[in-house]
């Protein structure tokens, strides 16, 4: 009987630690979540896409410009080539 009353007494304890630490969980990965979320929205067109509104007359010539140029770097900036320099592993 001493392990019984033992263990009905200890029961809501451990109730409240398992609660606390579900809800504490759930607000860090809410917390987690928001900050690790891009805070800008980025849109992204082809060029394909920019011609064609270049063509219906939304885009202007130096905005069309603007544009690719800014495409190309971002490009250039997270791609590699493969060619230009051995791997170190070499």
């Amino acid at each position: 009987m001493f392990l019984g009353g033992m263990f009905t007494e200890l029961l809501p304890v451990w109730i409240v630690l398992i609660s606390i630490t579900i809800v504490g969980w759930i607000i860090i990965v809410r917390i987690k979540k928001k900050y690790t979320t891009p805070s800008t929205k980025t849109i992204a067109f082809t060029m394909h896409e920019l011609n064609k509104l270049h063509h219906e007359g939304l885009l202007s010539e130096e905005e069309l410009e603007r544009a690719k140029r800014s495409i190309i770097k971002n490009t250039m900036s997270t791609t590699t080539d493969s060619h230009s320099k051995p791997p170190k592993w070499v």
